[in-house]
Parts: C-alpha cells; sequence; structure tokens
C-alpha cells in the first residue's frame, strides 16, 4: 500500500477486538482508531463515578496495552446510543436478547419499543471523555 499512497494509514477496530485479537498488521500502520462501546455497568442507572472508574478501568486494561504494544498514535471513537440500557451494553429487545447498536443508528427508523435516555448517554460521553483526558494528562475544563 505504501507504494500506492503515502498518506497517513489509519485502521480501525472496536474495543473487543482490539483487546482480544487485534490483527498483528497494526505494526505497519500510521495510527489506530479505537471504537469504544463497550458495557460499562452490570446495573442501569449507574452513578457517573462508577462510570468513570469502570472507564478508567477499561483504558487502563484495553487500550494503554494496545498502544503500548505497537506504540502507534491512538484515537478513541465513543459510541453510545440514547438508549435506556447503553451503560450495560444491553438495550433490551422485548422479543428476546438485545438490540445491536447498528440497528439503533440512523438511517434505520425508530425503534417503539426502545426508550430514549439522552440522560444516560450524556453521562456515559462525559465518563468516557473525562477519563480520555485524565488518561492524556490534559487539563479538564470545569
Amino acid at each position: 500500500m505504501r507504494t500506492h499512497y503515502s498518506g497517513i494509514i489509519i485502521w480501525a477496530l472496536p474495543y473487543s477486538q482490539a483487546i482480544s485479537k487485534p490483527p498483528v498488521f497494526l505494526d505497519a500502520v500510521d495510527r489506530i482508531y479505537v471504537l469504544f462501546s463497550p458495557s460499562l455497568s452490570k446495573v442501569n442507572n449507574a452513578g457517573r463515578a462508577d462510570l468513570e472508574a469502570e472507564v478508567a478501568r477499561l483504558l487502563d486494561s484495553g487500550v494503554l496495552p494496545l498502544q503500548a504494544r505497537f506504540g502507534k498514535a491512538l484515537m478513541v471513537g465513543i459510541w453510545y446510543p440514547s438508549a435506556d440500557g447503553t451503560e450495560t451494553g444491553c438495550v433490551t429487545n422485548p422479543a428476546g436478547g438485545c438490540f445491536s447498536y447498528e440497528s439503533l443508528a440512523r438511517p434505520q427508523p425508530d425503534i417503539p419499543e426502545v426508550a430514549i435516555d439522552l440522560g444516560e448517554q450524556a453521562d456515559i460521553y462525559s465518563a468516557v471523555s473525562l477519563q480520555l483526558i485524565v488518561a492524556t494528562g490534559l487539563p479538564a475544563r470545569q
């Protein structure tokens, strides 16, 4: 690829793959993009402090070792829908199981059985963003 393209090469992978079995060729890319969407709590409506603690643990145990292993700049994308139950990793499907995050994203139509919870989504994004700021050592604005 480098013979035909001289720009920055970024490889994207979900957090689950980043921690379990990252591709061996990641040493050949310039940056790694981790799509962060793991479960953050076993219970719905966990407190923000609990979310922050779990995010910190997941970053330390999953993202940091990936960066250390490949020595590449990392980008972290946050992906949690605005649906009740997102922090548990399971937006419950009344027919059984959990809805996939893909089924909750546009351009898919709204699913009437899914309760929208913007507060839960905001808490998650705040917790992840704060822990990413802490991990990078940048000053956080209050």
